[in-house]
């Protein structure tokens, strides 16, 4: 599953991406980031903490990064992302107005393990979209940790690790972890191998403090749509509606 959580969250940033004119057509704009308890493998015995935490994306026009915050309570994740800040060579900074225009300029996942249901919400649209994790399968990943040196990571002393996880049917996906020793092994970096798109999570600003519960909970009084593009047509439709009424 966390290998599962990784390569979701990659397509879920990339769908932002993709929808302010900065990636390639590969990315999914439908597939919103499925989180699960699966993600609780990296963070290891760091069961409830926020943090700051920095996204970055490779692709054939550069690195694109944008800033966010997580929010995770023992297998309970909401991660926060500013898709307004998104900063990169490929990054359109009309398309990213456009996409604020939108409402989409900032980007909420929720995903409530005990529930096995998520939301993908955009606040200043206030618009949310359900969704199942369990579309990807329930099936147990496994994952193992080797260390493999030592390095400074954002003035953090931490141990580097070479991750390995195994999925249901035995694909295994590659990633580097480094855990940062005077921060209850708290892993401080993420890097995803991935040729075509190899994506970084980096976390800072780390409070071991439990998130407060309301955090997990989805808004009341939202429109509610079954997808990403669904939501951006009936954006679209209004402000057209709203353009010939003048």
């Amino acid at each position: 599953m966390a290998d599962y959580i990784m390569k979701q969250y990659r397509m879920a940033f990339m769908a932002a991406a993709l929808a302010a004119g900065t990636l390639a057509a590969r990315g999914q704009m439908g597939g919103p980031a499925q989180l699960s308890a699966g993600m609780g493998q990296f963070f290891g015995a760091n069961q409830a903490f926020s943090a700051q935490v920095t996204v970055e994306v490779g692709n054939a026009g550069g690195t694109v990064t944008t800033p966010g915050k997580i929010y995770f309570d023992h297998g309970n994740t909401r991660m926060d992302m500013d898709v307004a800040e998104m900063r990169g060579a490929a990054v359109s900074r009309i398309a990213l107005e456009r996409l604020g225009s939108m409402g989409m300029d900032e980007v909420v996942t929720i995903s409530l393990a005990d529930e096995k249901t998520g939301y993908l919400i955009y606040p200043h649209a206030q618009a949310c979209i359900p969704f199942s994790p369990e579309a990807a399968g329930t099936n147990a990943t496994t994952m193992t940790m080797t260390p493999t040196g030592k390095e400074t990571v954002a003035g953090q002393p931490c141990v580097k690790n070479s991750a390995v996880v195994a999925g249901p049917l035995g694909v295994k996906s590659d990633y580097t972890v480094w855990t940062a020793t005077g921060l209850r092994n708290f892993p401080v970096q993420i890097a995803a191998a991935d040729e075509v798109t190899p994506v970084t999570f980096i976390f800072s600003n780390v409070d071991f403090s439990a998130p407060a519960p309301e955090l997990f909970q989805p808004p009341t009084g939202y429109i509610r749509y079954n997808s990403v593009p669904e939501m951006m047509r009936a954006v679209v439709m209004k402000q057209l509606r709203a353009t010939s009424n003048k």
